[in-house]
Formats: C-alpha cells, sequence, structure tokens
C-alpha cells in the first residue's frame, strides 16, 4: 500500500510517454525533438549509480585516507562521505553540457520511480518503520519532480531536496532523538550533540555491514541516495 501511488505514478508517465512517441500528427510550427528511447536515460541512470556504488566500498579508503592526516576514522568517514555527497550535486550541469539536455526526463522519472517503489516494498518487508519514514519523506516531492521554467520554483524544489537528502535526513531524524533525550540543552549545544551522534550512526553503520552484513548502509549508498540524485537531475534539467 505504501508503495501504490509512486507505481500508478511511473505507470501513468510511461503511458503518457508512449503516446506522446507515437504521436505523429502534422503541425505548422516544428517543436524540438525529444528522445523518448531508453538509451536517453541511459547514462545518466549509469552513472549516478556507478558513483554511489563507488562510495558505497570507500569507507575503508576514506578511514585510511584519514589517519594519514590525523583524523580518527569517525571524523574521516563522516567528512569524507559529507564531500563526496556534496561534490556529486553539480552533475546535472556536467550532464547538460554532455548534450543529455535534449533527452526526455520523463524516463528517468520512470526509473526513479520504479526503483523508489521497489526499495520501500523491500525494506517495509524488513523494517516498516524506516520504509515508512521513507515514504513520508519522498513520496511527495517525487511526484511533483519535474523540470521548471522558473528559477525561483527550481531553487524551492532543490531547497526541499537537500532536506530529503539521505545524510541530511540522518541528522534531521538524530536531532529529533536527541531533543526529545535532552529537550533542555540549548540550541547550540542541541545541535553540536547531533551532530557527534550522526557521526557514531554512520559509523556504526557501516562497521554493522561489514562485520554483520546490516543492510541498511549497503541499501542507502546503492539504492536510495541514486534515486535522490536521479530526482535531483530531473528538478535541475534544463528546461526545454
Amino acid at each position: 500500500m505504501i508503495t501504490g501511488g509512486i507505481l500508478v505514478k511511473a505507470l501513468a508517465l510511461w503511458y503518457s510517454t508512449s503516446c506522446a512517441a507515437k504521436e505523429d500528427e502534422p503541425e505548422e510550427k516544428p517543436k524540438k525533438k525529444v528522445d523518448y528511447g531508453l538509451l536517453g536515460c541511459f547514462p545518466v541512470i549509469v552513472a549516478v549509480h556507478v558513483l554511489c556504488a563507488l562510495l558505497g566500498s570507500s569507507p575503508e579508503a576514506i578511514s585510511q585516507i584519514g589517519t594519514r592526516v590525523g583524523l580518527i576514522p569517525e571524523d574521516s568517514i563522516f567528512l569524507g562521505t559529507a564531500a563526496f555527497c556534496m561534490s556529486i550535486l553539480v552533475l546535472p550541469r556536467y550532464f547538460s553540457q554532455t548534450g543529455l539536455k535534449k533527452q526526455s526526463w520523463e524516463l528517468v522519472k520512470i526509473f526513479a520511480l520504479l526503483e523508489l517503489g521497489v526499495l520501500l516494498f523491500a525494506s517495509a518487508v524488513y523494517n516498516f518503520s524506516l520504509a515508512l519514514i521513507i515514504t513520508v519523506a519522498y513520496t511527495p516531492l517525487a511526484l511533483m519532480a519535474s523540470p521548471s521554467p522558473r528559477r525561483s520554483k527550481k531553487i524551492f524544489k532543490a531547497i526541499l531536496l537537500l532536506l530529503i537528502h539521505p545524510l541530511v535526513l540522518l541528522f534531521l531524524c538524530v536531532t529529533l532523538d536527541t531533543y526529545a533525550s535532552f529537550s533542555d540543552l540549548p540550541v547550540n549545544k542541541l545541535l553540536w550533540k547531533s551532530y557527534l551522534a550522526t557521526k557514531r550512526a554512520l559509523t556504526y553503520s557501516i562497521v554493522d555491514s561489514m562485520i554483520y552484513s546490516n543492510w541498511v548502509f549497503d541499501v542507502a549508498t546503492h539504492c536510495l541516495l541514486p534515486v535522490w540524485l536521479l530526482f535531483w537531475q530531473i528538478n535541475l534539467y534544463p528546461d526545454q
């Protein structure tokens, strides 16, 4: 039930793009040709998943690099992950410079919706509470994801997307939990305590993944982060 709206939206978008691709009516004014082929979105999807898989397999290397510059593993992993996540925010600009702005964004959204739906369905089997949190956070923006001609609307969507970034979402959840336990702390100390707890939570999830084969970190880096990046790519897509 929690993935019903996402899957229905994906099917509806697929139907609309299929109908648009088959239209061949003569018009007085020629329109820009839009590529509805699967190869149009293939480079974007592959590049996003390869980069996220690289992040998922890099904690050990990041920890070793941090040790050489005098950082403890907890700091190096968090800072390295945050730096990586910030650096890949420029992907939409790179793809627009490689000519992908002429391709159809609808197929990218269809793939992202299907992947998000499968992720939520599988997560609900193991951890329904976590799946519900992701559903509440991601479904509204997933359904409204589309290129915006107005710069203000595009910036507004980008801010909302940044708030549901997996790393930001982790910090917000930890902050709420910290506030529930230490509500008497001033704001600056509460935020600092939340920052420290976020670093520990990220480190513990990686350790659990490596030692006990816990799936949370792997799913976050290999599934949830790629979906987020696809929606980021769609919302910052050049208006056609």
